[in-house]
């Protein structure tokens, strides 16, 4: 049933796309004309994975909840020009991450709803950022062992789909172009729903969060800040995490 549903879901996304190009060929001509990048955009948004019925998880029991946004903190200034930007990653395996917003989820949906829930172990799981079901084949199966009949994967955004953030969670500065939101540690994380049994995916919702602090500043590396700095750091990104996390998994109709 679920999948007759998703199917005809993604039928639906794919006409209205066909429509959509069909539509602004049709009206607006050829290039140039400035209806073409309003098209894009329009197709984007077909595209994009639309909401799933919250009734698909009404069945749920117990969940597992699962973090795999890695230690990768994305490092990102953006200057006045291309040839001013600098973009780094740096690994930050004492934060603890993973930890923190699997700890984090479950604690969130054990306080506000009726369901067993409990954290499964990531150890060896590879970051599925597009959702593929073959890295999840092993989530399922320690779900089963620990009896859940759903899992929650917090995942990093899909940085192909966005222009300023990398899927995941670092610090933006965009003092060299931009007043607004210029300095902020960030995340965009995605929460997938998955039901263990069917391995079906059962829900999708993603958000993000831009926690500004003015005195941030992208260096080149991580050992570039002071000890203090680090902790700072340390604490505004998983402020940002608590944001994005509880949003992204209240957006699943969970609670």
């Amino acid at each position: 049933m679920q999948n007759n549903a998703q199917a005809a879901n993604r039928s639906a996304v794919y006409k209205n796309a066909a429509l959509i190009i069909l539509s602004i060929t049709l009206h607006a001509g050829c290039g140039g004309n400035p209806a073409i990048p309003f098209a894009y955009g329009m197709v984007r948004w077909a595209m994009e994975p639309k909401p799933f019925p919250v009734e698909n998880l009404e069945p749920t029991a117990s969940i597992g909840v699962v973090s795999l946004l890695s230690d990768e903190l994305h490092l990102r200034y953006d200057g006045a020009s291309v040839f001013q930007n600098r973009n780094s990653t740096e690994k930050v395996p004492q934060w603890k991450v993973d930890e923190y917003v699997a700890n984090l989820a479950a604690i969130i949906l054990a306080s506000r709803s009726t369901y067993r829930v409990g954290v499964i172990d990531n150890h060896g799981i590879m970051n599925p950022v597009s959702g593929r079901i073959l890295t999840y084949i092993p989530i399922f199966e320690r779900a089963e062992k620990q009896g859940f009949d759903t899992v929650i994967v917090i995942r990093p955004f899909d940085s192909a789909k966005s222009n300023y953030f990398d899927g995941g969670y670092g610090l933006w500065d965009s003092s060299g172009w931009k007043s607004v939101q210029s300095h902020c540690a960030y995340s965009w994380v995605v929460a997938d729903a998955w039901d263990v049994g069917t391995k079906d995916k059962i829900g999708y919702k993603h958000s993000k969060t831009c926690e500004r602090d003015e005195s941030i500043k992208v260096m080149d590396q991580m050992a570039d800040y002071s000890a203090t700095e680090q902790v700072r750091l340390e604490r505004l990104v998983k402020k940002s995490l608590i944001s994005s996390t509880n949003s992204a998994i209240r957006k699943l109709g969970l609670y």
